[in-house]
């Protein structure tokens, strides 16, 4: 689900500024290449979600640039102040999926499920830090 990946970037960013100053670095992010597993994690869901019917967009570097740069910029703000705001990183989220296409009432649905499978997996990630819901 592609929702979950910006959702963790930046909760992260909130959690564990060191990383999310670390990620948000221009030169980190334009290393990623065709190899990269991440980058083929995001290509997988875009296409997967345009050949779903959910996703509208022609070009798919247009539609990874739009989801890794709002990541990136979010969680290079959001780990200038270390605070979760977690309503605002949702609706982030939301904005990235209406970007792509998806409509409104899917796209907070989405994020919705992918907010609550963090938390759900959030024993597993060392970083996560209790949070109660915005």
């Amino acid at each position: 689900m592609l929702a979950t990946g910006p959702l963790m970037a930046l909760a992260r960013a909130a959690m564990d500024p060191a990383h999310g100053a670390i990620v948000s670095h221009a030169d980190l992010v334009d290393r990623i290449n065709g190899d990269d597993p991440r980058r083929q994690l995001a290509f997988r869901s875009l296409n997967y979600g345009r050949e779903q019917g959910v996703f509208q967009f022609d070009s798919i570097e247009a539609a990874f640039d739009l989801v890794i740069g709002t990541s990136v910029e979010g969680a290079r703000r959001i780990s200038r102040t270390g605070q979760l705001n977690g309503a605002c990183i949702r609706e982030t989220v939301v904005m990235i999926l209406l970007g792509l296409g998806m409509k409104l009432p899917a796209a907070r649905i989405a994020v919705a499920i992918a907010w609550q499978r963090l938390q759900d997996a959030s024993e597993h990630l060392h970083w996560w830090k209790p949070v109660t819901p915005v």
